[in-house]
């Protein structure tokens, strides 16, 4: 079975503490999800030196549970918020 997902939205939340991130994806009808994102350790020391909330990003992982979550295998930098 495959359980493959991708999504590119923008850091609301960092928990360096708790290896998670949340990430704002903004729906086809105006409106935003918050989608929680579980970082593994070795993903997770790249995102705290390098990113920052509003931040734009990429998710490749696993979609699982319930409530529903993300648990990342590849992240990629898209663009600073600030930029």
């Amino acid at each position: 079975m495959l359980n493959q997902t991708v999504l590119v939205g923008k850091i609301d939340f960092i928990s360096g503490f708790e290896n998670s991130i949340e990430l704002k994806v903004s729906e086809t009808d105006g409106t935003c999800s918050f989608i929680p994102v579980e970082v593994p350790d070795n993903l997770m020391s790249n995102i705290t030196e390098n990113i920052h909330l509003g931040d734009l990003i990429g998710v490749k992982g696993k979609l699982t549970g319930d409530p529903l979550k993300i648990i990342a295998e590849k992240i990629t930098f898209l663009k600073s918020g600030g930029a």
